[in-house]
């Protein structure tokens, strides 16, 4: 049997809307003795930057620059790339336009929720995102500190979720486009969560656009839910990944930091085909 290795392939941080700084995450993954880390900020690669600005300290830990880009097919599919180039001036600018298409979301909702008789401003925003790259659980977190919901998983089932009275479409590219786009810029494509959102029947043709692998271990799968992926995987020669999802305690408190583990086999095939690519791995950070 394989050895069995502590990884965190799928973490937020501020720069999107998780609950810790870059810094303070690294930090995190480090006293958990976090063996190989990639930092997957919604749409953006700034908490990127930020790693690898930090001094280093030749941990041992690997670190993996990563990206989770919202994609949509019917329903809402996200798509996690890894070894992507953070300073990549295209990529920073394309980056750039969907945060700009978020704070152009977040503007509406926000007025959606002034018109239901909420006192609510973008500015009380910002102090849950202060990067502009505004997400659904950071209106989720103000509602809840403004006592019109219970907890922010009530704030999504009442308001925020799909088809909600707050809740409007995000701007959404394809999958396939996702996948291309990390494709071109040297990444690994990984459909995140494939159980949220199961599309099961689309995997082949996305195979066939150059998806590598699936994150089959993921806190919103059951064991039975993780094995059937890790069945569809083998069967179409995929990767398969695990990962909290991390986001914080006060964002999501059931995804734990450092629950994670991956067959050594495995994660050596998701490091060899970033590197194979030719995209970024710091082999230690």
């Amino acid at each position: 049997m394989s050895l069995h290795i502590n990884v965190e392939l799928h973490t937020h941080s501020t720069a999107s809307d998780g609950q810790y700084s870059p810094g303070e995450l690294y930090s995190k993954c480090k006293a958990l003795d976090i063996k190989v880390w990639s930092l997957t900020d919604h749409d953006t690669m700034r908490g990127c930057q930020d790693v690898l600005s930090l001094p280093r300290e030749n941990s041992g830990m690997t670190f993996i620059p990563g990206v989770e880009i919202s994609a949509r097919d019917k329903v809402s599919v996200h798509v996690l790339g890894y070894g992507l180039d953070p300073e990549d001036q295209a990529l920073q600018e394309l980056f750039e336009g969907r945060r700009q298409k978020r704070l152009e979301r977040m503007m509406g909702m926000v007025e959606k929720a002034r018109i239901m008789g909420f006192e609510l401003t973008l500015e009380a925003l910002h102090a849950e995102a202060p990067d502009g790259n505004f997400a659904r659980p950071h209106l989720a977190k103000v509602l809840l500190k403004r006592g019109y919901v219970k907890s922010m998983q009530h704030a999504f089932d009442k308001y925020l979720g799909d088809g909600k009275p707050l809740y409007i479409k995000s701007p959404y590219m394809s999958v396939e486009d996702a996948i291309a786009l990390i494709r071109a810029n040297r990444g690994v494509a990984v459909i995140a969560h494939p159980g949220t959102s199961r599309r099961d029947e689309c995997i082949p043709q996305w195979v066939d656009s150059g998806l590598d692998g699936l994150e089959c271990k993921h806190p919103a799968h059951s064991a039975e839910l993780a094995a059937h992926y890790q069945g569809l995987a083998r069967r179409h020669g995929l990767l398969h990944t695990a990962s909290s999802d991390f986001h914080g305690p006060d964002v999501a408190p059931e995804r734990m930091l450092g629950h994670a583990t991956l067959p050594q086999d495995a994660l050596e095939q998701v490091l060899a085909k970033i590197k194979q690519r030719g995209g970024i791995v710091v082999d230690s950070l």
